[in-house]
């Protein structure tokens, strides 16, 4: 049995090497989180099966089901009769349009956001559909600018990846948003949006252990 010891070369080499293999992943990827945005509403059937149910017993059936998210004032919800429903299969609107007839309420879906509120009210979800914009650039810890960096808010598939400058823009930002940085080789970073609409991050490198690495080699020789 022989061991070999493989020279890698500059490890520096290698993380520019990761990057730019990061950068084309997440060019596919933002392309087709896009895509499933715009058609998640569409696309996801659903079953609901409820006898005499409170309109918000059959919100939190939709959700455990599924990835949309309801905003509601509970009390006015609340205050409606309970309902009977039984389908299979169907889109979400499907679902609304018969639980929500003749109650006064109205829907809107955002996203996979479902907001709903007595017709001609103010939304219980302004924060969903809040004009604030943020920005701001992303730097490695030599001050280095980082292309390709994810910078998408926690728990929604509102994000973008950084500019060749390290730079970024993202609108319709709630007061309450949590921004979630990633890039590969960097520890992921979160943080508060409330504070500020301009961030400088930088992130810190993960050490990977290149130097490390060994190739094995088992066999036979004559």
């Amino acid at each position: 049995m022989k061991m070999y010891r493989i020279n890698l070369g500059d490890k520096s080499s290698w993380t520019k090497k990761l990057r730019i293999m990061k950068l084309t992943v997440i060019l596919l990827l933002g392309s087709l989180v896009a895509m499933s945005a715009t058609t998640y509403s569409q696309n996801t059937k659903l079953n609901v099966s409820s006898k005499n149910a409170s309109l918000i017993d059959i919100f939190r059936n939709i959700e455990d089901q599924s990835e949309f998210y309801f905003y509601f004032n509970k009390e006015e919800v609340k205050s409606k009769e309970n309902v009977s429903i039984e389908m299979k299969d169907v889109p979400i609107s499907n679902i609304l349009d018969k639980v929500l007839a003749n109650t006064g309420l109205e829907y809107k879906i955002i996203d996979r956001y479902v907001v709903v509120k007595e017709k001609g009210s103010p939304d219980p979800a302004m924060a969903l559909q809040t004009n604030r914009k943020i920005s701001g650039k992303v730097t490695d810890s030599s001050g280095a600018t980082l292309p390709g960096v994810s910078v998408v808010v926690k728990g929604t598939t509102n994000g973008v990846i950084t500019d060749m400058d390290g730079k970024f823009s993202l609108s319709n930002i709630p007061e309450n948003a949590i921004l979630q940085f990633s890039f590969v080789g960097m520890k992921t970073q979160e943080i508060n949006a409330a504070n500020s609409s301009v961030f400088n991050v930088v992130l810190v490198e993960e050490s990977i252990g290149i130097e490390e690495v060994v190739a094995v080699g088992y066999g036979t020789q004559k």
